[in-house]
């Protein structure tokens, strides 16, 4: 049986949601009770994990669509020496893209399970992987 990243993930993100909303109650040596909240500032991993984990396209080679940070087609990307910022992926567009329920298309298999956490959304996962990004060349 497969594991969905939902599956997999599920006790993690209660574990995150608790943490940010409800946080820790915690003593200083002066006594000094304070309710320490987190959250969830960056998913780190090597490109096909984080595509992965954050449900995006998981192929590289033959996806029209493959990059979590923006929506240039693979055409494009070669050939592109700049950002362009009306590509960039955002929450509005990436919901869109969602309910098209096409992975071709936007390059997105479905809605991340950790959209769920209140800070966290995975359009704002601004991670790459160094190692191959950059150290590969």
């Amino acid at each position: 049986m497969v594991m969905t990243n939902e599956q997999c993930l599920k006790n993690l993100i209660y574990e995150s949601k608790t943490l940010e909303d409800e946080g820790i109650v915690i003593s200083t040596p002066g006594n000094i009770i304070v309710n320490l909240h987190f959250i969830l500032g960056l998913v780190l991993g090597d490109n096909l994990g984080l595509n992965s984990i954050l449900e995006f396209s998981r192929s590289f080679s033959d996806s029209f669509f493959f990059c979590q940070f923006c929506k240039a087609n693979k055409e494009h990307t070669k050939h592109m020496t700049q950002e362009n910022p009306l590509l960039m992926r955002n929450i509005n567009n990436y919901s869109q893209d969602v309910a098209k329920m096409n992975v071709t298309q936007p390059g997105i298999h479905k809605n991340s399970f950790l959209n769920n956490i209140t800070s966290f959304h995975v359009t704002q996962n601004y991670c790459v992987d160094i190692m191959h990004d950059l150290f590969e060349l």
